[in-house]
Formats: C-alpha cells, sequence, structure tokens
C-alpha cells in the first residue's frame, strides 16, 4: 500500500469518525432539547392551571371547566386529563386520543383555596413524539451523511490525485538532483503548502548550485594557491594513490601532473625512495601519525638531491582519514651552504681563540684600571657625604647666628632697662637718705619701675624662649637619636629657630597640623627638612621684597603621616623637573648655590624616616612636595 493510499484512507476514516461524533452529539442535543421543552411545558402548565382551576372547582364552575381542560387538551404532548374533586360535585376524564405510551410523564397538581386542598388536577404528557422526531431526525441525517461521504471521497479522490501528483514531481527533483542534475526544472507552481515546499526545493537548488560553484572556486584557488609554492605539494588516499599535486611535484618527478593523478608512487618510479615513501605511507595510516625524515633521491633530472619529506594525515569529524598530505623539501643546496659555514666556522674559531686571548691580555690591564675607578669612587662618595655633612653644619652655623641676632634684640633691651632702673634705684636712694623724697616722686618712681621690670621680664622672657627653641632644634639636627616629639608644637620652634631669616622677607608662613600628633621619629631630620624647604623656596621661589605664601599642612592616616608643602613662587621649569633631586644640581650657583639642599632633604627622607618625597610644579605659579613616612 502506497503512501498516497495511506494518506487518503486516513484522511477519510479520520473524517467518518469525526462526522459521526458530530451527528451524534447533535442527536443527543436535539433529544435533550425536546425533553427540557417539555418539562419547560410541564412546569409551565401546573404554574398557571394550579391558579385557575382552583379557583373555578372552588366556585363550581363546570362549563368553564370543561372549556378549559378540553382547550388544554389539544395540546400533542397531553395524553390524558384528570379533574378530582375532593366533594366528588366536579369529576372530569379526558383519554380519547388511544395512546398507549407506557413512558408517559404524569404532571399532578394540587387544587387549593385558603391553604385548603380541594381537588387535584391530573396531567399525562407523552414523549412518543419526541421519540418519532428524533427517529426521523436520524434517517434524514443519515441519508445526507451517504451523500456527504460520497462527495467527499470525490473531492478527496481529486485533491489526492493533485497531491501525490505533486509529490511525485517533488520525488523526481529530489532524485535528479541527488544525481547532480542542478539544472532540473521543478514544475510546481501553486502557493499551497506543496509549493511553498517546492519553492523551498528551488532555493536550496540554486543555493546547492552556487555553493558548488563556491567550492569548484576554492578547489581551483587552492589548487593555484599550492600551484604557487615552491615547495613539492601532494595529497594521496587511503590506497596510496595521488589525489593531486603541485606544479613542483610534478617537476621534481619530472613527469606531467594528469600523469601523476590517481595512480601510485610505484606506478610513476621504482627506486629506494619508492619503498621508503610505501613504508611510511602504512606506518602513518595505521598509527595515524605525522613523520618527518631525511633520505637522497634522484629528481626528474637524474639528479641525486637531499630532501625531507613531511607527511601528516587529514581526519574528518568522525575521526576517520580521508588523505595524506605531503611535502618534499630539497635541501642540498642548504646542505652545501651549511658545510660552507661550517668551514668558515672552523676558521672563525681559530680566530677567536686568538682573540680572546688579545682580550684577555685587554681584560688585565681594565681590572687594572677598575681598581682605580673603584677608588676614585670610593673618594668621591667620601666627599659627598663631608660636602653634605658641611651643608648641614653651614645651615646649623647659619641658624645659630641668626639666632644669636634674634636673642641680641631683647637681651639688650632688657639690658637698657635694667642700667635705667639701675640709675632711678640710685637716686631715689640717694633721695631717701637725704629726706628729700616726696610722695609724688616715689610714686612716680614706683611706676616707672613698674614698666622697667615689665620690660625687662618680656624681653628676657622672648630671649628665653629663643634660646629653648633653638636648643631643641639646634641638638635635634646635630644628633642623630630617635624620640617621640609633638609635630604642631616642633614646627612652631622650627619656624621660631629661623625667625632671624624670615622676618627679612614679606612671606608669610601657614601651618596646618593637628595639636594632638605624636610621632617617634628622628626629629633633627625632621628640621633639617624643613628649614632646607623654607630656604629653598626663600632663595630660589620668591624675588626679594617679594609678597608670597608659604603652606605646611600635616595630616595622619593609617599610622602614616603625609605633608604638604606649597609655596606660591615662581615654581621649577618642567625640563629642571626631573633633576631637582640629583646631588650638585642648582639654578642659582653664581649665588653661592651648592645644589644639596634637595639633595639633603631626598637623603633625609628615603634613607632616615624610610618614606617618599614627590614634587609638582607649574612654573610662575608655584611648587607643591608630597612627603610622606
Amino acid at each position: 500500500m502506497s503512501v498516497f493510499v495511506k494518506l487518503f484512507l486516513t484522511i477519510l476514516i479520520t473524517f467518518s469518525l469525526l462526522f459521526s461524533f458530530f451527528l451524534n452529539h447533535i442527536l443527543e442535543s436535539n433529544e435533550k432539547n425536546s425533553i427540557s421543552s417539555l418539562k419547560n411545558k410541564i412546569s409551565y402548565n401546573s404554574e398557571i392551571y394550579k391558579v385557575n382551576m382552583s379557583q373555578l372547582l372552588y366556585d363550581f364552575n363546570k362549563e368553564i371547566i370543561e372549556s378549559t381542560l378540553n382547550s388544554l387538551y389539544t395540546d400533542k404532548d397531553i395524553v390524558k386529563i384528570i379533574l378530582e374533586d375532593h366533594t366528588g360535585t366536579i369529576n372530569i376524564t379526558l383519554n380519547n386520543k388511544n395512546t398507549k405510551d407506557i413512558n408517559a410523564i404524569k404532571s399532578e397538581i394540587a387544587l387549593v383555596i385558603n391553604n385548603e386542598e380541594i381537588g387535584k388536577l391530573f396531567i399525562y404528557y407523552t414523549q412518543e413524539i419526541i421519540h418519532k422526531q428524533i427517529q426521523e431526525y436520524k434517517k434524514d441525517t443519515i441519508q445526507f451523511s451517504l451523500v456527504l461521504i460520497f462527495l467527499l471521497i470525490l473531492i478527496l479522490s481529486y485533491f489526492v490525485h493533485m497531491f501525490t501528483k505533486e509529490i511525485k514531481e517533488l520525488e523526481t527533483a529530489a532524485n535528479e538532483i541527488i544525481s547532480g542534475n542542478l539544472d532540473y526544472e521543478i514544475k510546481i507552481n501553486t502557493n499551497d503548502e506543496i509549493g511553498q515546499l517546492a519553492k523551498k526545493m528551488k532555493i536550496m537548488k540554486n543555493y546547492l548550485k552556487d555553493k558548488i560553484d563556491e567550492i569548484q572556486e576554492q578547489v581551483s584557488f587552492q589548487q593555484s594557491l599550492i600551484d604557487s609554492v615552491n615547495i613539492p605539494i601532494y595529497i594521496k588516499d587511503n590506497n596510496f594513490k595521488f589525489l593531486t599535486c603541485n606544479q613542483s611535484f610534478s617537476d621534481f618527478l619530472g613527469i606531467d601532473k594528469k600523469d601523476i593523478i590517481n595512480k601510485t608512487m610505484k606506478e610513476l618510479q621504482n627506486n629506494e625512495f619508492i619503498k621508503i615513501s610505501e613504508k611510511t605511507d602504512k606506518e602513518i595510516f595505521d598509527k595515524k601519525i605525522s613523520k618527518n625524515y631525511y633520505t637522497k633521491v634522484f629528481n626528474g633530472k637524474k639528479e641525486l638531491r637531499d630532501i625531507i619529506s613531511h607527511k601528516n594525515i587529514f581526519i574528518n569529524s568522525d575521526k576517520n582519514i580521508l588523505s595524506l598530505i605531503g611535502t618534499v623539501v630539497d635541501i642540498t643546496e642548504l646542505n652545501k651552504a651549511k658545510e660552507k659555514i661550517e668551514n668558515l666556522n672552523r676558521n672563525l674559531q681559530n680566530k677567536v681563540k686568538q682573540r680572546t686571548k688579545d682580550l684577555e691580555r685587554s681584560n688585565d690591564e681594565l681590572e687594572d684600571s677598575n681598581e682605580e675607578l673603584q677608588t676614585t669612587i670610593s673618594y668621591l662618595k667620601e666627599t659627598q657625604d663631608k660636602l653634605i655633612e658641611s651643608e648641614k653644619m653651614a645651615s646649623l652655623g647659619g641658624l645659630v647666628a641668626g639666632v644669636a641676632h634674634e636673642i641680641n634684640t631683647p637681651v639688650g633691651i632688657a639690658l637698657t632697662g635694667i642700667t635705667h632702673l639701675q640709675d632711678l634705684n640710685f637716686d631715689i636712694f640717694k633721695q631717701y637718705k637725704n629726706e628729700e623724697m616726696t610722695k609724688d616722686e616715689f610714686e612716680e618712681y614706683l611706676s616707672t619701675s613698674k614698666e622697667l621690670n615689665s620690660l625687662i621680664h618680656k624681653n628676657l622672657e622672648k630671649a628665653a624662649s629663643l634660646v629653648r627653641s633653638f636648643k631643641q632644634v639646634a641638638v635635634d639636627q646635630s644628633s642623630e637619636e630617635k624620640r617621640t616629639f609633638n609635630l604642631n608644637k616642633y614646627l612652631h620652634e622650627i619656624l621660631e629657630s629661623i625667625h632671624s631669616i624670615t622676618k627679612k622677607t614679606k612671606i608669610n608662613i601657614n601651618i596646618l597640623c593637628d595639636e594632638n600628633i605624636k610621632i617617634n621619629s628622628y626629629p633633627g631630620a625632621f628640621s633639617q627638612i624643613i628649614t632646607n624647604l623654607i630656604t629653598n623656596s626663600l632663595i630660589h621661589g620668591f624675588e626679594k621684597n617679594e609678597q608670597g605664601d608659604i603652606s605646611i599642612s600635616i595630616s595622619e592616616e593609617q599610622n602614616k603621616i603625609t605633608l604638604s608643602y606649597k609655596d606660591n613662587g615662581k615654581g621649577i621649569k618642567e625640563e629642571n623637573q626631573h633633576k631637582i633631586f640629583d646631588p650638585f644640581f642648582t639654578t642659582n650657583r653664581e649665588n653661592g648655590g651648592s645644589g644639596l639642599g634637595l639633595n639633603i632633604i631626598y637623603t633625609l627622607i628615603t634613607s632616615k624616616l624610610n618614606g617618599s618625597i614627590s614634587c609638582t610644579s607649574t612654573e610662575n605659579e608655584g611648587v607643591e612636595f608630597i612627603i610622606i613616612f
């Protein structure tokens, strides 16, 4: 049985079953509707005649009762009516339709007046009419179904024929495409599903044709590509027959390319190379490996050539070997060149040995020179350390001179006050002794002596403060000891110790530091760093009598101190910024600059404080140093 017959029978049986279910559903639905209609009629009659007949029976109006019941009895669904009067006055029975419906539905209606039952009305409804209607409907439906099924068979036969015709056309087209006839024209132009499938097949056919053309172009291109390579290349199948090769391989064998294809190496030549080639081909196919080997063979010109043969396999996704790809590299000229190079190397080695002896002699001389150089470097390092120490002492000396000058002023004022007070004491004592002192003179003496005492105390206190600050800073600068000190307080002591330098300028120095920051470090190094930074700003950052600002801000975070030193002076030229920490670098050598100020700062921070310093500057906008330790 063909697929088309199966399809036809499947459609026919499916439709027949569905149609049978549909008819059965219609019949059941009609039967239910008829019964439901009858029940509605029974309910309606019960409601209507219960009230009317109760009142008529109560009034003993027999004529109207008979008329009403006869009118009701004309209903084809009612086969029997019985009226019973409990008083026995009016009893009516209507039963002349000659029906024997044993399944008649009895409706009993109680006739009540003032909550008292006065009689009963019995109405019998037949179901035979409903059954007859359903039987007639079934008969008509079956006749219609037979006609419809016959028409359906005819229509299905036509469509199945058309469908199978198109399917056979598609089958023919598929066979043509499989056989390689991509020019076959598919003769289906409908817009149904088969037509859509035919269109897709046409698209597929054209796509395959384009792809085959594309693959052929790629094959042609690849052939041209390997032909352009001057290394012999070939491809063999599982039977060791050549599938293709390039022109270089053809030239190497001295055999035309068309005579190589579909032949084994044994069919082309018969020499030692053939035995090696067949052996390696078999090993590669069996073990699925690649292989290189060196041998000597005769080429097509009967010349003995040194070659390296490399062979590899091409495996598809199913791990099956499809082909073997091989190359032949002629290294004859390379070996000749290698031999020449080896000869040159031997000569070169002899020359190298001679040169080595010469170099050894030169090396001995260089070692002697190196010792002298190391001695010179050590001397220069020692000299640099001495210069740095000298610079520190010079800075301390300048500090001493400045503080001495600072102390001289308050001490001089205090000395003058004391001298004047001595003279006053002498005069007042003389007047007192001679009993010549008046009350006004004594009060004037007390007032003057009080002012002098205040002046003397104030200036001596200032001198003492200067001495204390200088003493602490001077001791720290000349000492290498580590101690705990308050940063804010110590900064102010440093500024006070160099007041003799800063007071001659119009530079305002601001300190921003928490009063509670204490560190355990080297105060001497810290003092030297701050002093050198301020001195450097005053010398290099500002012109004489120029107004400016210097700010020193200190913060503490995660046991690290960050010191930001800024001035708004000249700044540093960009080309000099990377050299400012180099020893002896200065732009003010004509005025006595040593070039060691910032180098000392860098050395103290990195070596003494184990910290870091960085500098950012914009010319004519100032400089900022960030110190972290």
